[in-house]
């Protein structure tokens, strides 16, 4: 009963910082420290949205023109973005090659009704398959700096260069 109640808590994961989902979960791991850091945080909720925002604006604009990236559309009015996410067909390639450059990403999410908490599941969705297959988080801390976020952008223009 202990592990199931750990499970609960975590997502249903099997384990911490991994994002398989064994069982169903929620995240019930908010501690009083966590409060008081959320409320600090909420003193500065306007400057962090920008700096999202922006951020995701800086990543679009240095990688529109690269025609292998494909970004989502979205209205930034209504919306802030977490992850700043890009779609290719190499994506684990790109992300072999990223890190080879100190670049480190992440696979978007597979799809939710893929996790082995919802097996067994017949049903297909190939529209979340295909975009969870070519997904990929580019790095998206708050705490980048511009030659840094410059430094990947040309990092993954230089990549599809050499594909050519």
């Amino acid at each position: 009963m202990a592990q199931q109640i750990r499970y609960l808590k975590d997502f249903g994961r099997s384990g911490g910082g991994n994002d398989v989902h064994d069982y169903f979960g929620i995240n019930c791991k908010f501690t009083d420290l966590q409060a008081v850091i959320g409320l600090t945080q909420m003193e500065t909720i306007s400057d962090r949205i920008i700096t999202k925002k922006n951020l995701l604006l800086f990543y679009y604009n240095e990688l529109k023109y690269v025609k292998q990236i494909k970004f989502i559309k979205i209205n930034l009015e209504y919306t802030v973005p977490w992850f700043v996410e890009i779609f290719v067909e190499d994506r684990d390639k790109l992300a072999e090659y990223l890190l080879t450059k100190g670049i480190q990403t992440r696979k978007i999410y597979s799809p939710i009704y893929t996790q082995k908490c919802y097996q067994p599941n017949v049903e297909k969705h190939p529209v979340a398959e295909e975009y969870s297959r070519k997904g990929l988080w580019l790095p998206s801390s708050m705490n980048l700096e511009e030659h840094e976020i410059i430094y990947i952008c040309q990092t993954i223009r230089k990549y599809y260069e050499n594909q050519k």
